[in-house]
């Protein structure tokens, strides 16, 4: 711990800490259509998507009176969700409807003469929620321990003056962040208006371009599998569909898998690798993502759950994976999945998606635009990596 810091409960900052009450006592039969007289009842998603106004679920006056009263939430309060999607937090605005929590809520108020509130969620971020989850990361259970277990949970507590300081300094990197982030919307704004300019709206086809199926545009098919046996340390990475959605947002891999350089040989003979100029898009669970093989690029995928698209020289890819961001080709991989379990774009599926297929010459006027905006994103987005590597190097200062 730093020198002059304290260490105390985490139930000292706090005025109150309150679980949500028994699911039996807040069941959906005692709701009732909102009034003037009847109280909101707040749920996870409020907090899970930082937006006090979701959600319409009420109970009555009297029922808040005789039995939820302690439950009520007040402005400025925070609400933690507690079960599967673990501690995330809302703070409350002042114009908040009255009500109360749910079962999977933790109502927290703090006592500001302790604790800088924009301190608490640093805190809470980069240093409560590791102590609380690591006595059941391995557990089959999935939620946040009591309100007096948490209480009980040692946290480092600065001054005042120096919790604002902190805050300064770690508010002043996520600004330089969120910025990065709002300048590669406004890139993809920039490239969908670009698309829509040029071409129009696929559905409507208004200038008329000539459409086709994928399976005349590409040959379409997937890979060897590899099971979880053969995975090693190092070697060639292993690509899932995971992988493919944060490699089309030019995010960074973690937690990478590899094969053995050895299987990829072997695969790579049998069956064949992605190349540069290759289309990849996801096929289960999360549909249509897209991604165009680099000619840096090394790497093998699971079976089933990515396509592999290969040009027959028709089209150009690129622009093919922005026309599978239209609403036109995505209603078509909805449509058409199978969802026997998980939805999933078969093979069958991909030959058959139609697109819209431009003149050659206006596809590749159209390539060179973008692209000129993915080196502006690519540098943008490492410039994200770097300051975030900034971020939680100075999170882990003061709290790791």
């Amino acid at each position: 711990m730093r020198t002059g810091w304290s260490s105390v409960p985490f139930e000292d900052v706090c005025v109150s800490m309150t679980k949500g009450p028994f699911g039996s006592d807040i069941k959906k039969s005692l709701y009732v259509p909102k009034s003037e007289d009847t109280y909101k009842v707040y749920i996870q998603a409020n907090a899970i998507e930082k937006d006090a106004c979701i959600g319409e679920y009420y109970i009555s006056k009297d029922y808040f009176e005789s039995k939820m009263f302690r439950f009520e939430v007040k402005p400025n309060d925070y609400i933690i969700t507690c079960d599967g999607t673990l501690g995330r937090y809302l703070r409350l605005p002042e114009d908040i409807e009255r009500g109360i929590i749910s079962a999977s809520l933790l109502k927290v108020t703090l006592n500001n003469n302790r604790i800088v509130p924009r301190f608490f969620e640093f805190l809470w971020d980069g240093f409560i929620m590791g102590k609380l989850t690591s006595d059941i990361r391995n557990s089959a259970l999935v939620h946040l321990p009591s309100a007096s277990k948490i209480g009980k949970v040692s946290v480092p507590l600065p001054s005042l003056d120096e919790q604002e300081h902190i805050v300064a300094e770690l508010d002043l990197l996520q600004g330089i962040i969120d910025k990065q982030k709002a300048q590669l919307k406004e890139l993809d704004t920039l490239a969908q208006s670009i698309f829509y300019d040029m071409f129009g709206d696929p559905a409507e086809n208004e200038k008329g371009w000539e459409v086709k199926e994928m399976g005349e545009l590409f040959d379409i098919g997937s890979s060897k599998r590899v099971f979880e046996s053969q995975w090693t340390d190092r070697g060639v990475p292993f690509y899932r569909a995971r992988e493919i959605v944060r490699m089309s947002k030019n995010e960074p891999i973690e937690a990478p898998i590899f094969i053995s350089e050895e299987l990829f040989k072997e695969y790579s003979m049998k069956y064949g690798i992605p190349s540069a100029g290759d289309m990849m898009i996801t096929a289960v669970g999360t549909l249509g993502v897209s991604y165009i093989v680099k000619d840096t690029d090394r790497f093998y995928f699971k079976d089933g759950n990515i396509l592999w698209f290969k040009s027959k020289g028709l089209c150009e890819p690129r622009f093919i994976k922005d026309e599978y961001a239209t609403d036109y080709v995505m209603n078509q991989i909805r449509g058409n999945a199978n969802a026997s379990v998980v939805g999933t774009y078969t093979i069958m599926n991909a030959n058959r998606t139609r697109v819209v297929v431009p003149p050659m010459k206006l596809q590749r006027e159209y390539v060179e635009k973008v692209e000129a905006i993915d080196k502006q994103k690519a540098s943008i987005n490492e410039s994200i990596v770097q300051t975030q590597k900034l971020f939680d190097y100075t999170m882990d200062k003061y709290f790791g």
